[in-house]
């Protein structure tokens, strides 16, 4: 499960292996460096489910 580093602005950019949040949702930056923009709502179970938690 990916550490929650810290809080990432809007614009800034991500490193491979960050989870970083911020206020339009939560971005996961996968290990082949796509950035997913995700619902706050989202539970970490829906989230394992397609695969960006749990690795």
């Amino acid at each position: 499960m990916p550490r929650l580093i810290g809080v990432i602005e809007r614009g800034e950019r991500a490193t491979i292996g960050m989870c970083m949040m911020r206020r339009v949702g939560i971005v996961t930056i996968d290990q082949q460096g796509r950035s997913t923009n995700l619902q706050r709502r989202e539970s970490s179970r829906s989230l394992r489910r397609k695969g960006l938690l749990g690795r």
